[in-house]
Parts: C-alpha cells; structure tokens; sequence
C-alpha cells in the first residue's frame, strides 16, 4: 500500500532528465537547511540530511521520487531520548549545546514535513513547466490577463488547466480574474469565490464563510418550501433548491466592517442588543458592486423600489431572513450581517397606513404570524455589513412565485398579496 510520503512524492514523476532533477532538489535541501527547525535532522539516526546529500552527490538515487522519499522519512523519525545538539564556535572552547526533548523533536518533524511539502509542490509545477510545453504557453497567457497574481501561483494554475476539463479551467480562471481584481491598486473591497459543487482548494481562513452562507441560505430556503407550508408573503420559486448555488463570494470590506464595529459599540454603551444577525437583501445584479463598495442606503433602497412606491413599513433599508422572499427583488442576492439594536416586534394592521419606525426603537421586525418575522426594516447603513454573495445558477431562477396562502401582510414595495400595486 503506497504510504504518505509516496503520494507526496508521486507529483514528481519518475524521469531521466536526474541531471536537472538533482540540481533542482540540491537547491530546495539549501533552502531546508537555512531553517534552524532542520538542525536535529542534519546528523540524525539512522540517517540524516546530511546522509541524504552526500547520497546525492554520489549519484546512488534513480529519479528524484527517491530522495523525497528519504527526505520525509528523516522527519518521519521519532526519537526515544533527549537530543542534543553541539555548536563550535571559532573552536572547540566555544561550544553552544541545544537540547531537543522528544516532543520538540515531534513538533520540528511536523514543521519540516509541512515545509518539504510546500517545496515538493513547487518543485513538481517546474518539472511540468520543463516537460510540459502547452502548460508554459498557458503561464504566458496567464500573465499577461492576470498582472496583480503571484507569479508562483500563475504557474500551479497553468500546470492545472493544462490537464483539466472544460469545467474545471473555468472555474480557475474565475477565480484567478477575482484575486486579480482583488490585488488591483486602490482596491476597497476583496471577494473570495467558492463553488459549492468542489472541495475548496487552499481557501484559507476565508473558506469557512462559505459554510456559513451555504447553510444560511439551505436551511432558510426550506423554511416554506415544504409541503403544506403557510406563506404568508409572495416568495420567488427557485428550481431545485439544493443544487441552486454557482458560487459563495465572500466579501471583506475594511471601511465597512470599521463603520460596522463602530455602531457595534455605540449600542453596546447604550445597553441595546449587539447580537449579528444573518439577514438576505436582494436587488438588481447591477447595483451588487455599488453596494459592496459603499454598503445599502436609504437612497439606493428608494432607487431599487421605484419612487412612486411607498415604503410600507417605515423608513429604512428592508431585509428577509428567506432568501425566497429577498429573491422577489432581483437576482442579486446578497447575505448581510444585521445589528438590530432595540427591535420593534411589529404587527401590521390590514388596510391601515402603518405608522413610521419610532425614535426609540433601531429597527422593525415585521410579524406576519405567531413567532415568524417576515421583513425586517433598519434605520441605519452603518447596521448593515454585507458578507456574502449568493450567486444562483441561471436555471434554478424562475420568473415564477409562489402566492401566499395565509392572511398577508403588505409587500414593502406597496403591493397587495397578488402582486399588484395598489
């Protein structure tokens, strides 16, 4: 059975071309070695790097798949005692001793193993830029479209899409043009795409958002979806729902998210709730970038409904916790986190001009029924954090919804429950 060292060292495959192959392995020893974590493993038992260099030197390795291999097993190895560690300083009188206990010798192990891997990595994308002519013309292309990406991660992708399908190369270069535009100069704001259909490759600390917003935007989904369920407001069908995602875009604004923690704490010293909320907005796709840069406003909110509408509910920018509901907007649907503050649980009456939120209260949770907010209205931008965008596929949007079936309340567009303006 092939072990963890040979799967790692399986992305340099077996070659001829040693020459080439040593000089590029002599260098990334070098550069191991540089690090004072690699000193327990130059002279180790039964072998160490230095065994391993004078190996190579001597020609006694096949391909290059060898002395990794050799390589991960020196700090695969597990000492027993305690491991010292003689320094000579201009000579012997000056001698400095490290001691190494047996879990320090773990913990080193594990920090060199993590960096041979790196290094075994970049090693394999320039043996196949060496070997692989379409993969260079690929990294040629790639530069000059994508200027503001590292050029080492120019070459992995160009070794990817030169062996990958249709699908997958898409996807990389999505991904690819959105760090471009992330590095760009003067960028306010980044987004990190993730495709729920893969398993997220290097996504860092940025790829648990996309959990988070994927099972926001499931679960609330199937909030009235089932059968039998009680809507109490028009909400746009979306067509196979649990296949319904292209693609989660986190987005990290730091003005935003400064103005955000500022109102955080305004509330906080007034003794009013500090909790975030995950709460959907939808709009015009055209209008997502605008507010990923300068957030919701009152202006845009007015702009997005249509002058001759009436807010309903009260001044304020207008939220649903069901995405079904924010989608009766427009295809852009982003994910917001929401500061509340001091909430008004409010019950319209039908037929009746509803009143404007009050001075004391921050925002308005509209109640359709017992226990279920439908709409949710706030005063303020600076409540207002947008997180994620959900990016729907085109066949899982329909013109089609779903009419209510339980005594509405009114639309915040100032429609009735058949969808007419009144």
């Amino acid at each position: 059975m092939e072990n963890g060292s040979d799967k790692k060292t399986r992305k340099i495959q077996k070659t001829t071309d040693m020459e080439n192959l040593s000089e590029d392995v002599k260098s990334m020893i070098n550069v191991m070695t540089l690090r004072l974590c690699a000193l327990p493993f130059l002279k180790s038992s039964p072998m160490g790097i230095d065994d391993i260099e004078d190996k190579l030197e001597k020609r006694k390795y096949q391909n290059t798949r060898q002395v990794l291999r050799d390589l991960f097993e020196v700090f695969k190895e597990r000492n027993d005692k305690t491991f010292e560690i003689i320094i000579d300083i201009d000579n012997k009188e000056h001698r400095h001793r490290i001691t190494v206990t047996k879990e320090e010798m773990e913990k080193l192990g594990i920090e060199m193993t993590k960096r041979l891997t790196t290094l075994v990595d970049t090693l394999s994308v320039e043996v196949q830029l060496r070997e692989n002519p379409l993969a260079g013309k690929i990294l040629t292309a790639l530069k000059t479209r994508f200027p503001n990406v590292g050029e080492d991660k120019l070459k992995a992708e160009a070794c990817k899409i030169s062996t990958c399908n249709e699908e997958d190369w898409k996807q990389i270069v999505a991904r690819m043009n959105q760090e471009n535009e992330n590095n760009k100069p003067g960028a306010v704001y980044k987004r990190f795409r993730f495709f729920p259909s893969q398993r997220s490759e290097g996504g860092g600390a940025e790829a648990v958002h996309q959990h988070i917003a994927g099972i926001q935007f499931y679960k609330m989904l199937a909030k009235w979806s089932q059968p039998g369920a009680v809507i109490p407001v028009p909400i746009r069908k979306v067509a196979n729902p649990q296949d319904a995602v292209a693609s989660f875009d986190y987005v990290k604004n730091p003005l935003l998210e400064e103005a955000f923690d500022a109102q955080k704490e305004i509330f906080r010293k007034e003794g009013k709730e500090t909790t975030e909320v995950f709460l959907f907005h939808g709009t015009a796709v055209a209008n997502v970038d605008s507010i990923l840069r300068e957030n919701l406003s009152l202006e845009l909110f007015s702009e997005e409904q249509g002058k001759e509408r009436k807010r309903v509910f009260g001044e304020g920018i207008y939220f649903s916790e069901v995405p079904a509901v924010s989608l009766m907007y427009g295809n852009g649907l982003i994910l917001c986190k929401v500061l509340l503050g001091n909430c008004q649980l409010f019950s319209p009456q039908p037929e009746a001009k509803q009143p404007e939120i009050p001075e004391s209260f921050d925002s308005r949770a509209v109640i359709a029924m017992e226990g279920s907010s439908v709409i949710h209205v706030v005063k303020k931008p600076s409540q207002v954090l947008p997180y994620c965008v959900v990016q729907l596929k085109n066949e899982a949007l329909s013109s089609e919804f779903h009419k209510p079936n339980h005594v509405p309340v009114h639309r915040p567009d100032g429609r009735d429950q058949e969808g007419k303006t009144k």
